[in-house]
């Protein structure tokens, strides 16, 4: 259903393919640096793509392992020198650890290893949100210290996470120095987990999201206006709501209902976007979102809808969905919310960093909203730690 509207074919494969025509391998390797350290987003249950940038044209070549890093599973070499690289990796098994290597002709070598998301009743994933920050002045270097207060935080998590999502507003303007910046800050975790990311209204500003993010199906990028991954018992779709067009509002409604009918019978389903359908900043304490997608998130009984755009922690439940807003990546903690709340409104947190944990733990979910650090100053965050907030829902 949902492949013909995409005029997709049938596209996983039983073995490793590489999305690049394979050649042989580079000879020399001298040093250079990677503008984007290497990164795994998701394609379907059992397909990642590996992802790099070079800061110059290199010729690389991929070699994966398998076996703890005992059994080459396949080697894959690009045929011209490229900036962006992305290798897809099909038939891998839900779970498993692939270690990899990185070398080019403008490459010295990069390292990684790669996990895919489990598929049984139990998964865990972090949430951030809006971590964008400005160049610093006169120079191409990022003002990250706040941002890299969270990223230190899920990286020192006890949970092993499956994959992290953002909501959005990676960065500020969208510039290359910026999303250089970007990378180099989520590493520490993107060297660990596949990252999922929906566009926010400042990642809208330059064609940077869509290089990072897209991937190629049938006859145009897919994977930046919405996306999905599903589980054994779960369902995780991804919204940019970004909206240029009519058309552009009618397709993403199209898709969402066909995504939600197709996968109706997971036992949890949650929703991520960047700006919030609920929230108690004033300027969007009503929205079109709402209207538009609402009346499916109760139909479909969608559990948790994720937002971001405001910079505080906001938990709304209104209609049997809960609506949790996090922007507390790192950027500026504007957004004050209104003195007189939202009905449904059961938690608020202003001027604070933290991060979202969930856990799905068979027939109950569990999210933790951990705190990194307050804002007890205009533009001073002093390192804290403790917990924000705590929810748990229990089904049959």
């Amino acid at each position: 259903m949902i492949e013909r509207f995409l005029r997709m074919g049938t596209m996983i494969g039983a073995a490793l393919v590489l999305a690049l025509s394979a050649a042989a391998a580079p000879a020399a390797e001298p040093a250079a640096t990677a503008d984007w350290p290497p990164y795994a987003t998701v394609r379907d249950e059992t397909s990642l793509y590996i992802r790099w940038r070079t800061a110059e044209p290199s010729q690389d070549r991929l070699i994966l392992y398998g076996d703890g890093a005992k059994k080459e599973l396949g080697t894959f070499a690009e045929k011209a020198p490229l900036q962006a690289h992305r290798v897809l990796l099909e038939g891998l098994k839900p779970g498993a650890l692939y270690p990899y290597r990185i070398s080019g002709t403008k490459n010295a070598g990069m390292e990684g290893q790669l996990r895919v998301p489990r598929q049984g009743r139990e998964l865990n994933f972090f949430v951030i949100g809006d971590t964008q920050a400005l160049t610093e002045p006169g120079t191409l270097d990022m003002e990250l210290s706040r941002q890299r207060l969270t990223v230190d935080a899920i990286a020192g998590d006890p949970v092993p996470g499956d994959f992290l999502v953002h909501t959005g507003d990676l960065v500020e303007s969208g510039n290359l120095p910026e999303w250089n910046g970007f990378f180099h800050l989520i590493a520490p975790l993107t060297s660990r987990m596949p990252l999922f990311a929906v566009k926010g209204n400042h990642d809208d500003r330059t064609g940077r999201f869509v290089e990072a993010f897209a991937f190629p199906l049938g006859e145009k990028p897919y994977g930046t206006d919405w996306h999905h991954f599903a589980t054994e018992n779960a369902l995780f779709i991804f919204l940019n709501l970004n909206f240029s067009s009519i058309p552009q509002v009618s397709e993403t409604d199209y898709w969402l209902s066909l995504v939600l009918e197709q996968f109706k019978d997971r036992k949890w389903k949650f929703v991520f976007t960047h700006q919030p359908i609920y929230s108690n900043v004033e300027r969007d304490s009503d929205t079109p979102y709402r209207a538009l997608f609402e009346p499916l998130f109760i139909k479909y009984g969608v559990d948790v809808v994720f937002s971001g755009h405001h910079h505080a922690y906001q938990r709304i439940s209104r209609n049997g969905v809960t609506y949790i807003v996090s922007g507390g990546g790192g950027a500026a903690t504007y957004s004050p919310l209104m003195d007189r709340r939202l009905e449904g409104t059961a938690k608020t947190e202003e001027k604070t960093l933290h991060y979202l944990r969930g856990r799905i733990l068979g027939d109950t979910f569990v999210l933790d909203v951990r705190l990194v650090g307050r804002e007890n100053q205009p533009g001073n965050v002093e390192r804290a730690d403790g917990e924000i907030d705590r929810f748990e829902r229990t089904k049959p």
